[in-house]
């Protein structure tokens, strides 16, 4: 190729590569929209510790009370679909800000108590339950590796609102023997880390996985909640 057509060839294949970032950081800001869905999982202890720490009271209580041949069967679900929807705003290629709302769903923790009382069967029921949802308030910092996959980083605030609900209930009666709800307002630090492949200029699918720190307050107990999600994401 002579030297007299390398010129406006180069020139013109620049024109190209800038043309192409700038539709690209023009594509990458402005407003969009996230709906999330995924697994939560609430850091409550093992069954065993909570078998010791929650319906081992509950037996010595029993037994105190009169009743004799006190055992139990326990489970725990510290799991459930957790999800949210988020607004953002992508003020750059690198940065954006999110507003949202997230519902970490409900984990159960339950002990099926089997007592006697002058020979007659007397069946308890004891459970803990512990439900969390609230606005979230997110920066996101994104790390496009190419067109098509980006990696992203998110820090903000769960404004959380934490339900506990601590029952012990007769079964042979049908009434609660102990029945003690907490609701705990407070505001947690969140974290996470992901990476969304860009279908198209309009769509984007993410999967990442969020942290919430310290769910709850003093009297609730404080739990570190984890979610591993998959999103959709709307321009």
């Amino acid at each position: 190729m002579t030297r007299k057509y390398r010129a406006p060839l180069l020139a013109a294949t620049m024109a190209l590569i800038l043309g192409n970032s700038a539709s690209a950081a023009e594509r990458a800001t402005g407003l969009y929209f996230e709906a999330t869905v995924g697994m939560a999982s609430a850091d409550l202890g093992s069954k065993s510790e909570l078998d010791q720490s929650f319906t081992g009271p509950i037996v010595e209580d029993l037994l105190d009370d009169g009743f004799e041949d006190v055992t139990f069967e326990s489970s725990l679900d510290d799991s459930d679909i957790g999800w949210g929807i988020q607004i953002g705003y992508q003020f750059h290629r690198n940065f954006a800000a999110e507003i949202g709302y997230v519902n970490l769903g409900e984990m159960l923790y339950q002990a099926d108590i089997e007592t006697t009382s002058g020979g007659d069967p007397f069946p308890f029921e004891a459970s803990l339950r512990l439900k969390s949802a609230g606005p979230i308030a997110a920066a996101v910092g994104r790390f496009p590796i190419n067109e098509r996959f980006d990696v992203r980083a998110t820090a903000g605030l769960y404004f959380a609102e934490t339900k506990v609900r601590d029952r012990v209930r007769d079964l042979a009666f049908e009434e609660n023997r102990r029945h003690v709800e907490h609701n705990a307002g407070e505001q947690e630090f969140f974290a996470g880390i992901g990476a969304s492949w860009n279908i198209n200029e309009s769509y984007s699918l993410l999967f990442e996985y969020r942290r919430f720190l310290d769910v709850g307050d003093d009297r609730s107990g404080e739990q570190d909640v984890d979610l591993l999600a998959v999103s959709m994401l709307f321009r």
